[in-house]
């Protein structure tokens, strides 16, 4: 599944853009989370920097008849979806929290607060801190690869067959970024092998030329 970026989700046309994709799940940079909807519940988790979900905690909102607790909520909360985790981070969840006044908006409006057990997932702050290469290293780490990778810096991509698994350089890339152990980078021939667990799973020839970050979402 393709999981946009977006810049923020704090204004009313943010907000309604979300709504209108046709799966509305995305990752949202200013306020480093996921925030999907799911039948009538709006779900969030906060990844805080953290390279795996699972380490995220994960909010889930909604009645189970309607989504109009959720619309209602989020105006509410002047459409910020940042003012709104605020709230949450200040609930007692050992209480009852329909008694606090941030839930006190519709009387079928119910939430809950657990450890994300998600795939993993990297935080969007992670991601956009990746900077491009400025030159060729003298001996490719899996570091130079990952930068390369967010970086575009790249051409001739090639996944070879035992890597069926992989779809992409971004899908690669998740994988890299996740769960690095047993990786290793060999330069042959002008060429970046990628190998997992000592089989060749993908190459690509450098292009340091291409500077700008364009990876925007994910597959």
């Amino acid at each position: 599944m393709r999981i946009p970026v977006l810049p923020h989700l704090n204004t009313q046309a943010a907000w309604m853009n979300f709504f209108q994709q046709e799966e509305p799940v995305c990752m949202v940079s200013s306020s480093d989370c996921v925030v999907s909807i799911q039948a009538t519940y709006l779900q969030i988790t906060c990844l805080n920097g953290e390279i795996d979900s699972r380490q995220g905690l994960k909010y889930s909102l909604g009645s189970r008849t309607s989504v109009d607790p959720i619309f209602a909520l989020i105006k509410g909360c002047q459409w910020s979806l940042d003012t709104l985790i605020e709230g949450l981070e200040a609930l007692d969840f050992n209480s009852n929290v329909r008694d606090n006044s941030l839930l006190n908006l519709h009387s079928d409006l119910t939430a809950r607060k657990f450890f994300s057990k998600d795939r993993y997932l990297s935080s969007p702050r992670r991601i956009g801190t990746i900077a491009p290469l400025s030159e060729p290293p003298a001996q490719w780490q899996l570091s130079d690869v990952i930068r390369a990778l967010r970086c575009q810096q790249f051409s001739d991509f090639k996944l070879l067959a035992q890597a069926k698994q992989y779809t992409s350089p971004a899908t690669l890339l998740l994988a890299l970024i996740q769960r690095p152990k047993h990786w290793s980078v060999d330069s042959q021939q002008g060429n970046v092998q990628l190998r997992y667990k000592k089989t060749l799973h993908a190459e690509f020839k450098p292009r340091l030329r291409n500077l700008a970050p364009r990876l925007s979402s994910f597959n």
